[in-house]
Formats: structure tokens, sequence, C-alpha cells
């Protein structure tokens, strides 16, 4: 069987506490039961409450509710299956999540844009790995390098410029961190790096990292997104409503410019490209276009001609515990003479 979100069964891990809020409840019961009944008589006040049917009940629902976990990872069951050849790279791509991505001088804003072109991206990869690397005044792995497009899609789409706390933009950390990802090249596959970032470097040397990168083979790239002429970066509040604009200890209003210079230089030392990005085009597609004459390898991977969908199943057999689970009567049945 194969899962197409196994990140779902972590849901699963939300029954253990409820497992252990019920048996807890059930010890409790049974310590006053103990209390206040003769050992003779236990049986016909468990009987009268109807424990073991609750007891029945509460199993009935832990298992539909599995079974719904399992549905929603996406079983399929395979059928017939063939091997293919298939080549591609690795590219790590970091991106910039400091608070100066929220202007919005490129529609919607500088990181939205960003985030719709990694999405696109994910069409284009065939045989290719993807990392992503997340940044603001500090760097932090958001992806390792994969070629799991779905877990890929749902840290795209959970990036936020809160994602990283401590504020800043160290270019230098990203590219760095993302050197980290990369495997062995023993194979002789194409590594290379995309920095999408309005350049505004107050941390480190962003050029110096991309040097010591090419060092280990890896082509670094930038992308520039921002205008030259800047704009004001928005604030909101707890509930996503635009609250006004950030401002400096003076009170004035905080701009924020792309420094075309900066991502310039570092992609010139990391013997790469550097694209101005746009509402229309960020670039990372044209990188990547690019990037497919750098070295690939081949691998054989196997490819399932026919997947059966079963997760109908699973909900199907949920659903009816869940009417078992509700027809279960709870107390004793009154006797009738």
């Amino acid at each position: 069987m194969i899962l197409e979100q196994p990140i779902f069964l972590l849901g699963c891990l939300l029954a253990l506490p409820a497992v252990w809020l019920f048996i807890r409840a059930e010890n409790r019961n049974k310590k006053r039961l103990a209390l206040l009944a003769d050992t003779s008589l236990q049986n016909t006040v468990i009987q009268a409450t109807g424990t073991g049917r609750r007891r029945l009940q509460f199993v009935f629902l832990m298992i539909a509710f599995l079974l719904g976990c399992l549905a929603a990872s996406g079983p399929m069951l395979p059928g017939g299956e063939e091997k293919i050849k298939v080549t591609g790279i690795d590219v790590v791509v970091a991106l910039d999540v400091s608070n100066s991505m929220l202007a919005e001088d490129i529609s919607p804003s500088r990181l939205e844009r960003a985030k719709l072109a990694l999405n696109n991206l994910l069409l284009q990869l065939e045989g290719d790995r993807l990392g992503i690397v997340l940044f603001a005044g500090k760097a932090y792995t958001g992806l390792p390098l994969t070629d799991d497009k779905s877990a890929a899609q749902m840290v795209i789409e959970s990036v936020s410029a809160g994602t990283v706390e401590y504020q800043g933009t160290a270019v230098g950390a990203a590219i760095d961190q993302a050197a980290q990802l990369f495997y062995d090249n023993q194979d002789g596959r194409g590594k290379a790096i995309i920095v999408i970032s309005d350049g505004e470097n107050h941390e480190d040397n962003g050029a110096e990292a991309a040097a010591r990168a090419v060092e280990k083979g890896i082509v670094v790239n930038t992308i520039g997104i921002g205008s030259s002429g800047g704009a004001s970066i928005p604030e909101f509040d707890e509930n996503g409503n635009k609250k006004g604009f950030k401002r400096d200890a003076a009170g004035s209003v905080v701009t924020t410019r792309l420094n075309e210079s900066e991502l310039q230089k570092i992609a010139a030392d990391g013997k790469g490209m550097y694209v101005r990005a746009t509402s229309g085009d960020v670039g990372v597609g044209k990188i990547f276009s690019a990037l497919q004459s750098i070295g690939k390898s081949t691998k054989e991977i196997v490819r399932y001609t026919k997947l059966t969908p079963l997760a109908v199943w699973f909900l199907g057999v949920a659903f009816l515990l869940l009417i078992a689970d509700w027809l279960i009567p709870v107390g004793a049945k009154k006797r009738t003479s």
C-alpha cells in the first residue's frame, strides 16, 4: 500500500492522550465503586451503569478515528509497475522570510510572490530533488533535499514572515546552511542554490559564503525581489489585519529597498546568475531552466502504472463503526415481566 500524504498519519498520535484520559477515568470509577459497593454487587452495578458498553463505544470511536487518519493519508493499492530512468539535479532554495519581505512593491507581497514561484517550480521538477532553507537573522532548514513534492508544497504553504523569529537578513548563513544539505557528489549530480531575497544584508558576508559553496561544486544563483524605490513594511494585528507600517526608533516609517548590488556580487562569486523579480515573473523558472545544463545523474525508479484509491473503503468502515457506536445502548435494558 502506498500513502500519498503520509504526514496525516501523525494525527493518530492524538488518540494517545484520549486513551490515557479514558483509562484514567475508568480507574477512578473503579476505585469509587470499590468504596461504595460490596464485591458481590460490583458486577450488578457495572451492568446497570453500562460500563462494558461504554468501553465498547470508546473502542469503536478510536478505531473510527484511526481509520479516518489513514484515509486522509491517501492510501493507494499499487497494481502494475514499470522501471523508468530519470535524470535530475539537486537544488536548494534559500528563502528570505525577514519582515522586509512583507513589503508590497511586488504584488501581493515579496514573500507571497516568492511562494507562488516555488509552487510553480514544483511543477517543473522531474527527477530533481528540492531542499528549502528559511532565513532572516538566522538560517534554518525547512526541508531537506527530497523528491517528495507533497512535502515540499506543505512546507512552502506554511512559510510566513514569523517563521524565523530572529530578525535580520543573514544571506551568508543561509548559503552555508544550504550547502550542508547536499549529499556527497559521488555520482556527478549537479548542485545549485537559489537565494530569493531583497538583499538587505545586515548580518554577514554573502559573497564569501557563495565562494565557499563554489569550492564544494555548488553553483549559487540569486533572485532580487523588491523595487529600488523601496516600500514600507506593513504590520498586522493578531487577526491578520493591517494596522499600519513599521517605524524606527524616531517614529519614521521604515522603507525597505532592493539591494541589487549585493545580490549581483553573490551570484558573481557563486558562478551563477542573477535575476530581478517582477510581479509577473519572479525568475525561479528562468534560473532552473539555465541549471539544466549542469551535470545531471540518472537513476532507475519504479513507477506504478495503476493505483487504486482505498480511502473510501476506510471511511466506509469508520462510518459503520460510528453508527454502531451510536446504536449501542447506554445502561442496562429494562426487564419486562
